[in-house]
């Protein structure tokens, strides 16, 4: 069975090529110097030649402020080729697979939120990536959004990394201490997602029809300021290096940005159907500390 993950670069991307959880199927991956997600009809053509009969759609517009200045580029991404890519895997009969974020959520709404809350993202990203999933569910083609929230890794750029930055090179910093949020290690998601590809696929094979939203991201709720701190107590607990940099909780308000961010984002888990694919999920800590420890290790 051949699969085509799209954004082998991102940091799930990378993540899932490099878990090898795929290694009895046939995986292509394909970055944007291959295949242009602005453009429908490279879509279209590209699908075509690789012939899939299941598409990891990791790829996305994931820069929250840009997308309030470069619109166009965010929604041809993030919203209108997920429905190009839907139309194709309906009419060729391929299993879609598409990661989404916590920032269809947030817009004057307290979390944490399941996958039957009502949707009212409050930046364009959000926006955007909304209106791909609405896309994908009206194609009617058997699909599976994934939904993950403040994705992490060893790969680009992410808060994690920023944050260790910021405190080998400066004295204080001031980190939001007032948006609630779930966290996601896109380690665990690559670990898990073999099984969640192995559940679905044995139902479709039932002929049960699939447009299903999950969330996937690590146990439990947290803030910015409570990342950063449990960050460097654990790096200096384990004498990693000599971290003096002075962290300061501040409210959202006193930090500027282009797009606004929801108070609260949280996504809640679904315990039950995690059991029927025979996996658990780690707490949002616990995954922290194993970046860190990889983190250093590689250094």
């Amino acid at each position: 069975m051949r699969i085509l993950l799209i954004g082998e670069r991102g940091q799930l991307g990378q993540e899932i090529i490099k878990s090898n959880i795929f290694s009895d199927y046939d995986l292509i991956t394909v970055n944007s110097n291959d295949l242009n997600l602005e453009d429908e009809k490279n879509i279209k053509q590209y699908i075509q030649s690789i012939n899939p009969e299941i598409i990891i759609n990791a790829a996305a517009y994931t820069d929250v402020d840009e997308a309030e200045i470069k619109k166009q580029k965010a929604h041809c991404i993030n919203a209108v080729a997920p429905k190009v890519i839907a139309d194709l895997a309906k009419e060729l009969s391929i299993f879609f697979i598409h990661f989404s974020t916590d920032y269809v959520f947030g817009k004057n709404s307290i979390g944490p939120f399941d996958t039957n809350s009502i949707t009212n993202p409050l930046n364009y990203y959000g926006e955007t990536k909304l209106e791909g999933e609405n896309n994908i569910l009206n194609s009617h083609c058997n699909s599976l959004i994934i939904r993950v929230a403040s994705l992490f890794s060893m790969y680009g750029d992410n808060f994690i990394k920023k944050i260790i930055f910021l405190m080998q090179n400066e004295d204080k910093i001031n980190v939001i201490n007032d948006q609630k949020i779930s966290l996601t290690y896109a380690y665990d998601v690559a670990q898990r997602l073999n099984k969640i590809v192995s559940y679905y696929l044995s139902r479709i094979e039932d002929k049960k029809p699939c447009k299903e939203v999950i969330h996937l991201t690590n146990y439990g709720y947290t803030t910015w300021f409570e990342i950063a701190e449990k960050t460097k107590e654990y790096i200096l607990s384990n004498n990693y290096e000599n971290i003096n940099c002075d962290i300061f909780p501040i409210g959202h308000e006193e930090w500027q940005s282009k797009a606004l961010r929801p108070a609260d984002s949280r996504l809640k888990l679904n315990k039950k159907l995690f059991n029927k694919m025979d996996f658990s999920v780690s707490n949002w800590e616990d995954s922290l500390f194993l970046f860190i420890d990889k983190y250093y290790d590689g250094k």
